[in-house]
């Protein structure tokens, strides 16, 4: 009877040690001795293990978000370039219509005294009567002399 005993306890230890097909959970390592883990689901936790299909297509996506990002970064660098070169040109622009506009304001202010020396010898202004044709006529006149 004793022996019966001692391996019925055996027995009912044994089987504790052992993890339910139905679920339970394990309390130490599970070591495979090189055996798969076969037919699970895809991962919805964290803690959730991973097939090897649902790993390649994440890594699939992945692959696909930095030819993206590539084609993105590319995409901005292009358009830093040309809103850089756009910067430029308007510079350009701005201090060539500085230029003029101080050209302008310059020989606004001669044809002025020219008019005031004109109106002390003729009696008249003679610019204030041209015409914007006749002022460049005269502008070209001066250059060549």
């Amino acid at each position: 009877m004793y022996i019966d005993r001692y391996i019925r306890n055996e027995i009912i230890k044994h089987v504790q040690k052992r993890l339910s097909t139905s679920g339970g959970v394990l309390k130490g390592e599970l070591s495979m001795n090189g055996n798969k883990i076969i037919v699970l689901r895809d991962p919805t936790s964290d803690e959730d293990a991973a097939t090897k299909r649902y790993l390649d297509t994440v890594d699939g996506k992945l692959s696909t978000l930095e030819t993206e990002h590539d084609a993105v970064s590319g995409t901005l660098s292009t358009l830093k370039t040309d809103h850089n070169t756009i910067d430029d040109k308007l510079s350009t622009l701005r201090a060539e219509y500085n230029v003029h506009v101080g050209g302008f304001t310059s020989l606004h202010r001669n044809f002025r005294k020219l008019d005031e020396i004109a109106k002390g010898f003729f009696g008249k202004p003679l610019i204030a009567d041209m015409k914007l044709s006749d002022i460049k006529t005269l502008i070209d006149t001066i250059k060549g002399i």
